[in-house]
Order: structure tokens, then sequence, then C-alpha cells
């Protein structure tokens, strides 16, 4: 096996194991309970917005929506990079294909809310953890080449 080979071995390993994290807090984590119907937003930028007018939920409760749902998917676009070497045409499919699928079993199982805005906000994540990555090795290569 070569070293590449070893490297994204060892990166699929980590999408796994933080995949099956992500399951547990998405499906099990937090509380969750079954709700007796389904929630869901389909408007882009409704619950974003909602939270910028300061409707219902704390600072707090905004911080951690926002951030969180940001926050969280850095490492998919910093895993997804390494592994695809940045080619985003490649990665990008297979991150919202995944993403999709969480989202509409959540919906499916009435586990959670599909909300188009944490779609927005997770992909935000993804390519932040992607340009992450990218900047990161062209740094490297430029410090190889002089």
């Amino acid at each position: 096996m070569s070293g590449q080979q070893g490297t994204k071995r060892i990166i699929l390993v980590i999408l796994t194991v933080y995949t099956a994290l992500m399951v547990y807090w998405m499906f099990f984590g937090f509380g969750r309970e079954v709700h007796t119907i389904y929630r869901y937003n389909f408007l882009p930028l409704r619950t974003i917005m909602a939270f910028m007018r300061g409707d219902g939920p704390t600072t707090w409760d905004i911080a951690v929506n926002i951030c969180g749902n940001i926050g969280v998917f850095v490492p998919y676009g910093l895993l997804f990079a390494s592994y695809y070497g940045c080619e985003l045409r490649k990665s990008l499919p297979v991150f919202l294909t995944g993403l999709l699928t969480a989202e509409v079993l959540q919906l499916a199982t009435k586990k959670g809310v599909f909300d188009v805005d944490d779609i927005l906000l997770n992909t935000a994540g993804f390519f932040v953890g992607h340009v992450i990555y990218s900047v990161y090795r062209k740094s490297g290569d430029q410090r190889h080449i002089k």
C-alpha cells in the first residue's frame, strides 16, 4: 500500500467515525424525541431571518444554531478536500447527497426538522473547511517551490 493510499484510508476512517457521531447528534443526541407532526422549513433564509429579527430564541440559541450548523460541518470540508485532492466537483456532490439524505431522514422519522436553512449553513461549513484546506495546501506548495 502506497503512502497516499494509506492516507486515504485514514481519512476514510475519520470520515466514517465523524459521520457516525453526526448521525448520533442528528437523531439521538440532545434529547431528541419523535415529534407527533412533521417539522420542516422549505423557504430559504426563513429560519435565519427569524433568528436575526429576534423572533423567539435567545441569543445563545441563535449562536448555537447558526455557528453550530456551520462549525460542525467544517471537518467535512477539510476531510473531503483532503480525500478528493481539493476537487470540489467530486467532493461536493458526495457531501450534498449525504446531507440531503440525513435531512430527509430527519423529516421521515420525525426526529428533528428538515430545514433548508440547515442545508445552507451546513454547506457553508463544508466550504469553509474546503477553503481552509485549499489555502493550507497551496501555502505548502509555495514553500516547496522556493
